[in-house]
């Protein structure tokens, strides 16, 4: 069971991409007062970087949800193939708090509405940033300080990166599933090659398989960093195994 949730942590790891994109969604603290985010309440800025990759001016409304309350929305019109940082001014939550920004409609110069660019753009965990760790370890107490907070930075960045994926993979699959209705509704064509007279059935793969095996990995991987006793549990014992592979090479 040890062997298994270390190879899950390594493989989970090793997955993601070593240069990582551009986050779509992210929070500041007022721009031009130096303040420190020390407090619930503290007013911050929530972004989202809004990208138009229609080949017409497009508006769009965008909306900001805070768990499953909205907070605010924003209507933005973009030129052809222009991209524009969007935000709105909020509050610091009393709890750590997941904001999701989403394109709630997107309409062309002429009113109409373009539904297939009413999708997420992703999503950001909003928090105070949290103590420094305190230990008495005495001259390797700022290694091991530096250390948890940097395992603790990457715990952070994996679970938004994952909760990012994971909205991407729900409106994938809603589309793939709307196409399997579409498939039931209307049969399956049959087509008759000119040497083979037998009538051969049209086989459609619209991917639903895949998606719900991305879906599932996404979800492990949102779960796996969520848990942030779980995280290092699972950091501890690679430690340990490490550390034993070392000494039974040293003394074997």
């Amino acid at each position: 069971m040890k062997t298994f949730l270390v190879s899950l942590f390594v493989v989970l790891s090793l997955v993601v991409p070593v240069f990582a994109e551009e986050e779509p969604v992210w929070f500041t603290p007022l721009p031009g007062k130096e303040i420190l985010l020390t407090a619930p309440g503290d007013p911050i800025l929530v972004y989202a970087k809004l990208n138009n990759i229609s080949s017409e001016p497009v508006t769009y409304v965008l909306a900001f949800i805070a768990g499953e309350k909205a907070i605010g929305s924003k209507v933005v019109t973009l030129s052809a193939y222009t991209a524009q940082d969007v935000s709105i001014q909020w509050k610091m939550p009393e709890a750590r708090t997941e904001v999701i920004v989403t394109i709630a409609r997107a309409t062309d110069k002429n009113k109409k509405e373009l539904k297939a660019l009413a999708v997420p753009i992703g999503a950001v965990m909003v928090s105070l940033p949290e103590p420094k760790s305190e230990f008495t370890f005495g001259p390797i107490k700022e290694w091991v300080r530096e250390m948890i907070d940097t395992l603790e930075t990457f715990r952070i960045k994996k679970l938004e990166y994952f909760t990012r994926l994971k909205i991407e993979a729900k409106v994938v699959l809603s589309r793939t599933t709307l196409k399997d209705v579409d498939n039931l509704l209307q049969p399956e064509t049959q087509t008759q090659s000119a040497t083979d007279p037998t009538p051969q059935v049209e086989q459609k793969d619209n991917g639903t398989t895949l998606g719900y095996v991305k879906l599932a990995y996404v979800t492990i991987g949102k779960a796996l960093f969520a848990n942030k006793a779980v995280y290092f549990v699972i950091i501890n014992i690679a430690i340990l195994l490490i550390i034993r592979l070392v000494l039974k090479l040293l003394f074997r």
